[in-house]
């Protein structure tokens, strides 16, 4: 809803920008009308509603449960009550634990219905012996900062009963400590307890690249069930993976069949780069030279990217 002056908003002067928006804002809604709203609507924000159209998630009843249960005062939210019809199935497993000590029955191989992390739920989790309960110890303890007790908490996890969870969070902590070695068993196992999730084959395809192991990478790429195979990210695994052993042709044809991920971020330079590095391999060929840093360069320079593969926020070329 503003127009500034282009050329003090997209010039080099970052306080003249600034200023420009700033005296445009004011033109629209002054600093004093701001301030009395606000006081207006402190007026009534914590006024308890008369009629209760969306009550919202679970958790903050679910918060207020564990207050009562540890005898801590309860938040004062008179103006957003946590109604305790709010609380659905997400919020279970933590009742159970709170009622009884421990989390209900959940097969190994069903994906846990929910996450809660902190202090409290550390105390109540520390006696767990079952799986979930234990898994869900180690996402405490690894939120808290504390790798050691995480692992032991997951490995025993496994032990009570083999689930892939517990055993990507093993291999995802021994990535982040810089364990390629050990992780990738880990995550080889649980994809294989669920070859149907997406993000565990993602996450296991992304250690072997990462790693080097192109030719384990396409490996697995080629036991996956077709229906994951066409899942985005899948799909750009196989990009890199296809890139990296030198099947121009097999990169070639997945990135003709990419589509965008549902969950790319802004900044991310994912596809822009694929088709870049592609592009590279085919010119190399073409042209019977190596894909060196000069051709990259080269390509970077002289190559439109297509639209379905530019999401990038500026498209200046980065320092050689």
């Amino acid at each position: 809803m503003i127009d500034a002056p282009p050329q003090a908003v997209h010039g080099d002067d970052w306080d003249l920008a600034c200023g420009a928006v700033r005296d445009r804002l004011d033109d629209l809604i002054s600093r004093d009308r701001l301030a009395a709203e606000h006081a207006s609507a402190s007026t009534w924000a914590d006024r308890p509603p008369s009629e209760i159209l969306q009550h919202g998630s679970g958790w903050g009843a679910l918060e207020q449960m564990l207050r009562r249960s540890d005898d801590v005062p309860e938040m004062d939210c008179k103006g957003t009550p946590f109604a305790t019809d709010s609380l659905g199935p997400a919020q279970q497993p933590w009742i159970a634990l709170l009622r009884h000590g421990k989390m209900p029955e959940h097969d190994p191989l069903d994906t846990p219905l929910s996450y809660a992390v902190g202090p409290r739920w550390t105390r109540r989790l520390a006696g767990a012996a079952d799986w979930l309960g234990l898994l869900h110890l180690g996402v405490c303890h690894a939120q808290a900062g504390d790798p050691g007790p995480a692992r032991e908490a997951w490995q025993r996890s496994v032990a009570a009963a083999p689930n892939p969870w517990a055993l990507r969070s093993l291999g995802a902590l021994a990535l982040e400590e810089g364990d390629a070695v050990t992780a990738r068993p880990l995550l080889q196992r649980a994809a294989r307890l669920r070859p149907d999730v997406p993000e565990l084959a993602h996450e296991l395809l992304t250690a072997l690249l990462a790693s080097g192991d192109a030719s384990g990478a396409l490996e697995v790429l080629d036991d996956l069930p077709a229906d994951l195979r066409r899942h985005s990210r899948i799909r750009i695994a196989e990009v890199r993976a296809a890139a990296s052993a030198g099947d121009l042709g097999r990169a070639e044809t997945a990135l003709e069949h990419l589509s965008a991920p549902p969950d790319l971020r802004e900044g991310e330079n994912t596809l822009h780069e694929l088709f870049y590095e592609v592009e590279t391999l085919r010119r190399a060929r073409a042209l019977n030279r190596p894909a060196d840093a000069a051709l990259r360069r080269e390509v970077r320079e002289t190559t439109t990217v297509p639209r379905q593969f530019e999401f990038r926020m500026s498209t200046d070329l980065p320092p050689s």
